[in-house]
């Protein structure tokens, strides 16, 4: 039995999810996991009809998974063949956005298009009817405005495809994209590594290039026998570090600094959310969290105990000393 209620109709269910599509298809592909999201929110606010008749549920899970597939590596793409389906992507975004444009303008005329023909026809009539009859462009309009917009879906169809291929690509290559990746990310890790060696050595270098300069103009001077502090960054000046720093309270070892960097190395050589975690290992973010605990319970102050331990290590290796609060 059909729904009494006009609004929760399959046909205005239908509309408002078409307008959904619209508005998340008009987001920049670099938005596309929100648009997802944005999707399938409003649907899922939705009141849920008969899909048989819900002619656009299908092009709605078909929207969301073009928002998908759309997402690319960060960064440059490695690989050719990837880069020339993205290429072919943005060519069928440009003729869309060319489309739009000639449509935005066949529909400006078409909206102005009997007050123009009213306008030429009185004036055809104060003219005594001298010369050919005015037509109005109504109809020429209104077939340009069909044509438009059966070539936006055209557009559609072409790209969905290219997104299918970009998407059945990255599933049969999987294995070989990953290694290559890894493979990079190790050379990329290894390559910071040796431009902090490298930065200490340097700074070093700095250092010493400093004293020597300072020795030449003041030789032999006894204020050669101390030298300004240098084992702390900018030589502990905190006012300084804070101008860089906003909130740190004192001062920081170029060590620690080193380290740090160091350590944002290897993390961003392994990163991941803990979703992306989960599909990688085949397992669930439930099982990586470690899921539910009672406050109190055993689990939850084991939990608590490795995590204080995890943060009094990273900040001895900081600092090279324990906090205050366990010294």
């Amino acid at each position: 039995m059909k729904s009494k209620n006009p609004a929760k109709s399959p046909t205005a269910l239908a509309a408002r999810r078409a307008e959904f599509a619209a508005d998340a298809a008009a987001i920049d592909a670099q938005t596309a996991i929100d648009a997802a999201k944005f999707v399938k929110e409003q649907a899922d606010k939705l009141p849920k009809p008969d899909l048989r008749e819900d002619v656009n549920f299908q092009r709605l899970a078909g929207l969301e998974q073009s928002m998908l597939a759309r997402i690319s590596p960060w960064g440059r793409n490695r690989w050719p063949e990837l880069v020339r389906l993205e290429e072919r992507i943005a060519e069928f975004d440009q003729r869309q956005e060319d489309v739009r444009t000639k449509l935005r303008e066949l529909h400006e005329r078409r909206g102005r298009a009997e007050t123009d023909h009213a306008a030429a026809f009185a004036e055809w009539l104060h003219t005594d009817q001298v010369g050919a009859k005015p037509v109005s462009e109504a109809a020429e309009l209104e077939a340009g405005i069909i044509e438009g917009n059966a070539e936006l879906a055209a557009l559609d169809n072409l790209r969905d495809r290219v997104l299918e291929e970009k998407i059945d690509f990255v599933r049969k290559h999987r294995k070989r994209l990953v290694q290559d990746a890894e493979q990079a990310t190790g050379e990329a890790r290894e390559r910071y590594l040796r431009l902090v060696d490298e930065l200490a050595q340097v700074r070093e270098e700095l250092i010493g290039l400093r004293t020597t300069t300072v020795w030449a103009q003041v030789f032999p001077s006894e204020t050669l026998a101390s030298q300004p502090p240098h084992a702390a960054l900018m030589g502990g000046r905190l006012n300084e570090q804070e101008q860089h720093l906003p909130g740190l309270k004192r001062e920081l070892p170029v060590y620690a600094l080193l380290a740090l960097l160091r350590a944002d190395a290897d993390y961003f050589s392994t990163v991941s959310t803990i979703e992306q975690a989960a599909i990688m290992q085949n397992t669930t973010p439930k099982a990586l969290k470690g899921g539910a605990m009672w406050a109190g319970s055993e689990e939850d102050v084991a939990w608590q105990k490795r995590d204080k331990e995890r943060l009094i290590e990273m900040y001895e290796r900081t600092w090279n000393m324990k906090p205050a609060e366990y010294a």
